[in-house]
This record gives structure tokens, C-alpha cells and sequence, in this order.
């Protein structure tokens, strides 16, 4: 589906190394460079506008905004096969839209996410897949999209029909990058990820202009304190279902917790 990652015949230090190089080498600038994590990860990038082709179109498209920024992140893990490592890619984004009119010549924007595009991470991987020595041609063959079945959202808990824990991590894991949550340690033994999620909507109610808002506004800046979670993976029969836990391993019933499992619903569906 919208998952494709690169398997590569050598060591994952090399492949890190490799991956780093392609980024610098196209102007990407890195905010994260991990190597212990096997993790990188790039700035926002302002996306130029298409001014046409030859030397003065270029110049004139770096000058000029389309309003929307996209920043990657490239996870290099060792392979499940020996002598292999796995690349996985993630794409962000953002769109700077008008929040109010300020006057005449004057305007009010503001950044906010938008969907990632899984087409954008596609051809990122491509790019990797030529600079590791694959041909353009077979490139595009080893792109080609699959179906994924969607997750389904039932009560407190995500279903992922007719997929095993292993498919079902490499989705998760995904997902969790696409959407900017921090993964701090993972154990798949465990079926388990221990993640950071801070809580936009929490943050930006935990204060309260009017007095009979105060009781809303303290329940708010404590939702907004608990930003670490546990994610648990399950294979059922056919299925992986996933819940959302507490750094104690509860059950999570917080505002934040069944936010987190909203967004995981809507980068799964």
C-alpha cells in the first residue's frame, strides 16, 4: 500500500552513511543526525514554485514561495534477512495559511500540518534506490503500490485486519514518523513502542481568559503534561489490534491518549 521501504545488501552503519550523504548532497539540511538511532532528519524545506525550465525559471522559483514546506525523516534499521539493512522514509508537512487581515498591504499567516503524501516519500526511496545502484527502470517496478487493508477504530481500540505483527510494526512505525511523534525506545518482542506525543489541542486550551473556564483550563494543562505513552501491538487470529497504554502499561483513558489513537486512525484508514 502506502508503506515501501528498501532492503539493502550491506551494513546498516554504511547505509546510514550512504542515506546522510544523498540528504547533504541535495541541499537538505539535517536537524537530526543520529547514527546510534540509525535516524536522520531534515529541516523544512520551503517548496519552490514551478517557474517554467532554463537557468532564469530556477532562479525565479527559489525567489517565490508556494506556501508549503516538507521535511523527511530516514530511519535505517538492520534487516530481517542477514547482511541486510531497511531504509524507511517519512514525509511531513505544513501549509502556511491567512489567520486575519492586518490592513491594507499588511496580512496575518500562521503554519499548520497538512496530510503527508506518501507519493513524495516514494520518491525520495527512488532517488536512494538510484544512488544505491538500482537502474531508473527498475526503480519504477519496484515502486509499484499495493493494497493495505484499513484499520478500523472500535471504542478505544485500532484493528489492522489481515495483517501480521511484523507488516503491522513496519506500519506503525511509519506512521508515528509521518506524524512527528517521537518514538524513544521500541521493543517488538514486546510488540511495544514508548513514545512522546505532545498534544497540540491540549496546549492551546490550558489557558482560560474567563473565570468559570478555570476548572476546563487546569484539566487541560494537565492533559498537556502527560506526553509519554506506550503503544501495544497484538496479533488476534488474522488481525493486530493496537491500544494506547500509560508509561505504566494501563489502559489510557486521557483526551491526549484518545487524540494519539485518532491520529494513528486517520494515518492508518
Amino acid at each position: 500500500g502506502s508503506l515501501r521501504w528498501l532492503v539493502v545488501q550491506d551494513d546498516a552503519t554504511r547505509v546510514l552513511l550512504k542515506t546522510r550523504d544523498y540528504f547533504l548532497r541535495n541541499n537538505m539540511k539535517l536537524t537530526v543526525d543520529n547514527a546510534a538511532a540509525g535516524l536522520l532528519e531534515t529541516d523544512w524545506i520551503d517548496r519552490p514554485v514551478k517557474m517554467g525550465g532554463g537557468l532564469l525559471g530556477s532562479l525565479a522559483g527559489k525567489l517565490h514561495s508556494t506556501g508549503l514546506r516538507d521535511k523527511y525523516r530516514a530511519r535505517v534499521e538492520r534487516g530481517r534477512a542477514p547482511g541486510t539493512s531497511e531504509v524507511y522514509v517519512s514525509h511531513q508537512a505544513m501549509e502556511e495559511v491567512v489567520t486575519s487581515g492586518g490592513g491594507v498591504n499588511y496580512i496575518e499567516t500562521a503554519w499548520q500540518p497538512r496530510a503527508a503524501d506518501p507519493a513524495m516519500e516514494a520518491e525520495i526511496l527512488g532517488k536512494l534506490m538510484v544512488d544505491f545502484g538500482l537502474n531508473e527502470q527498475q526503480t519504477k517496478s519496484q515502486l509499484a503500490a499495493g493494497n493495505t487493508e484499513r484499520a478500523q477504530l472500535i471504542k478505544d481500540t485500532l484493528s489492522l485486519p489481515q495483517e501480521d505483527l511484523d507488516s503491522a510494526w513496519r506500519r506503525v512505525t511509519q506512521v508515528l514518523d509521518r506524524s512527528g511523534v517521537t518514538i524513544e525506545d521500541r521493543d517488538l518482542s514486546a510488540g511495544l513502542f514508548y513514545v512522546r506525543y505532545q498534544d497540540k489541542d491540549a496546549k492551546e486550551n490550558s489557558g482560560g481568559l474567563f473565570s468559570w473556564a478555570i476548572g476546563s483550563a487546569k484539566d487541560d494543562k494537565a492533559e498537556a503534561k502527560n506526553d509519554r505513552f506506550q503503544i501495544k501491538l497484538k496479533a488476534t487470529g488474522a488481525d493486530v489490534i493496537l491500544i494506547i497504554l500509560n508509561i505504566k502499561g494501563e489502559r489510557e483513558q486521557s483526551k491526549t491518549g484518545m487524540r494519539l489513537l485518532n491520529l494513528l486512525h486517520l494515518q492508518l484508514r
